[in-house]
Protein backbone atom coordinates (compact mmCIF):
# COMPACT_ATOMS: atom_id res chain seq x y z
CA UNK A 1 0.00 0.00 0.00
CA UNK A 2 2.44 2.66 1.18
CA UNK A 3 6.15 2.75 1.14
CA UNK A 4 7.97 4.70 3.80
CA UNK A 5 11.04 6.73 3.14
CA UNK A 6 13.88 7.97 5.30
CA UNK A 7 12.41 8.70 8.72
CA UNK A 8 15.25 10.85 10.04
CA UNK A 9 15.21 14.44 11.27
CA UNK A 10 12.87 17.15 9.98
CA UNK A 11 13.10 16.02 6.39
CA UNK A 12 10.06 15.05 4.39
CA UNK A 13 9.37 11.35 4.16
CA UNK A 14 8.61 9.99 0.71
CA UNK A 15 5.33 8.06 0.56
CA UNK A 16 3.96 6.26 -2.50
CA UNK A 17 0.26 5.89 -3.30
CA UNK A 18 -0.74 2.25 -3.66
CA UNK A 19 -3.22 3.14 -6.43
CA UNK A 20 -1.40 5.54 -8.72
CA UNK A 21 2.21 5.29 -7.41
CA UNK A 22 2.52 9.06 -7.11
CA UNK A 23 5.22 10.11 -4.66
CA UNK A 24 4.32 12.65 -2.02
CA UNK A 25 5.88 13.83 1.18
CA UNK A 26 4.94 14.17 4.81
CA UNK A 27 6.81 15.05 7.96
CA UNK A 28 7.92 12.50 10.53
CA UNK A 29 5.25 13.75 12.94
CA UNK A 30 2.52 13.28 10.34
CA UNK A 31 3.80 9.83 9.41
CA UNK A 32 3.96 8.72 13.06
CA UNK A 33 0.47 10.02 13.79
CA UNK A 34 -1.14 8.46 10.70
CA UNK A 35 0.64 5.18 11.27
CA UNK A 36 -0.19 5.01 14.99
CA UNK A 37 -3.83 6.10 14.72
CA UNK A 38 -4.60 4.40 11.40
CA UNK A 39 -6.20 7.65 10.21
CA UNK A 40 -7.56 7.89 6.66
CA UNK A 41 -5.68 10.36 4.42
CA UNK A 42 -5.43 10.99 0.69
CA UNK A 43 -2.71 11.09 -1.91
CA UNK A 44 -2.42 14.28 -4.02
CA UNK A 45 -4.58 12.56 -6.68
CA UNK A 46 -7.36 11.91 -4.16
CA UNK A 47 -6.87 8.19 -3.52
CA UNK A 48 -7.68 7.16 0.07
CA UNK A 49 -4.74 5.81 2.04
CA UNK A 50 -4.61 4.22 5.46
CA UNK A 51 -2.24 2.05 7.43
CA UNK A 52 -4.16 -0.90 8.77
CA UNK A 53 -3.99 -1.91 12.38
CA UNK A 54 -1.64 -4.84 12.85
CA UNK A 55 -3.34 -8.19 12.90
CA UNK A 56 -3.06 -9.67 16.37
CA UNK A 57 -2.58 -13.41 16.39
CA UNK A 58 -3.60 -15.10 19.66
CA UNK A 59 -0.43 -17.17 19.39
CA UNK A 60 1.59 -13.92 19.40
CA UNK A 61 -0.15 -12.82 22.60
CA UNK A 62 0.47 -16.21 24.18
CA UNK A 63 4.12 -16.06 23.14
CA UNK A 64 4.48 -12.59 24.66
CA UNK A 65 2.88 -13.81 27.90
CA UNK A 66 5.27 -16.76 27.99
CA UNK A 67 8.25 -14.47 27.39
CA UNK A 68 7.19 -12.21 30.27
CA UNK A 69 6.73 -15.25 32.51
CA UNK A 70 10.17 -16.51 31.52
CA UNK A 71 11.74 -13.17 32.45
CA UNK A 72 9.96 -13.20 35.83
CA UNK A 73 10.89 -16.82 36.57
CA UNK A 74 14.50 -16.24 35.52
CA UNK A 75 14.74 -13.20 37.79
CA UNK A 76 13.27 -15.21 40.68
CA UNK A 77 15.69 -18.09 40.01
CA UNK A 78 18.64 -15.66 39.98
CA UNK A 79 17.50 -14.20 43.30
CA UNK A 80 17.12 -17.64 44.85
CA UNK A 81 20.53 -18.70 43.56
CA UNK A 82 22.07 -15.62 45.17
CA UNK A 83 20.39 -16.57 48.46
CA UNK A 84 21.73 -20.14 48.19
CA UNK A 85 25.24 -18.82 47.49
CA UNK A 86 25.01 -16.50 50.52
CA UNK A 87 23.87 -19.40 52.74
CA UNK A 88 26.72 -21.62 51.48
CA UNK A 89 29.17 -18.86 52.34
CA UNK A 90 27.65 -18.54 55.80
CA UNK A 91 27.98 -22.31 56.33
CA UNK A 92 31.66 -22.15 55.34
CA UNK A 93 32.20 -19.30 57.80
CA UNK A 94 30.51 -21.12 60.70
CA UNK A 95 31.73 -24.68 59.95
CA UNK A 96 35.15 -24.29 61.63
CA UNK A 97 33.50 -22.87 64.73
CA UNK A 98 30.98 -25.76 64.83
CA UNK A 99 33.78 -28.33 64.44
CA UNK A 100 35.72 -26.60 67.21
CA UNK A 101 32.75 -26.77 69.56
CA UNK A 102 32.05 -30.39 68.64
CA UNK A 103 35.56 -31.52 69.48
Amino acid sequence: MLKEGNKGGNELLVVYCCNCSVMFGMTQVQWDSLHRLHTLFYCPNGHPQQWNAPVVDPKDEELETLRKNLVEVTARADKLQAEVDALKLEVEVWRPRAEEIAS
